[in-house]
């Protein structure tokens, strides 16, 4: 895979059902252990960021020509979130880690017009189970929460978040 300062970088066509080696351009982010990651629906953006390594970073790549730039800071050090997702215009990242010690269940979304983030309080459910390694879904009008880990055990319900 492309290799850039020990990072490695490989694209996967969706059409070809291949991988792709590519060369990480500079600036580059470095690597994202525990971090997140989503395209814009286009697929012309990625977004990366987060993680034991770059805190509340958020990088976006132009996946045409590989460039990095880098985006607002997080409101907080994520790690160990669920996947991001793109939804309604917006990257919405949940629950994880912060500052790598305190799980949360926090859920915040970063605007890419205005370059900046917000945060949301959960309405809906008051109390969603899963707050590491679960999954984040948009269905186009809603988003969910699926399965991850709680402090102490495995959780597998799907939870409706109203933002």
């Amino acid at each position: 895979m492309g290799q850039s300062g020990g990072y490695y970088q490989a694209l996967y066509n969706t059409t070809t059902n291949a991988w792709t080696n590519t060369t990480l351009a500079s600036p580059s982010p470095g690597y994202f252990l525990g971090g997140y990651a989503a395209t814009n629906a286009s697929g012309t953006t990625l977004y990366a960021g987060g993680g034991t390594t770059n805190g509340n970073k958020l990088w976006r790549q132009d996946t045409a020509t590989k460039a990095w730039l880098p985006c607002a800071n997080a409101p907080a050090a994520l790690s160990y979130t669920s996947n991001a997702v793109m939804h309604n215009g917006r990257l919405f990242v949940y629950g994880g880690t912060v500052n790598t010690e305190t799980y949360t269940k926090r859920l915040f979304s970063y605007d890419p017009s205005a370059d900046k983030w917000d945060e949301y309080t959960l309405t809906s459910p008051a109390s969603v189970p899963a707050t590491k390694r679960s999954v984040l879904i948009s269905n186009g009008q809603d988003l969910f929460v699926f399965g991850g880990l709680s402090a102490s055990s495995y959780v597998v319900t799907l939870s409706k978040i109203a933002v």
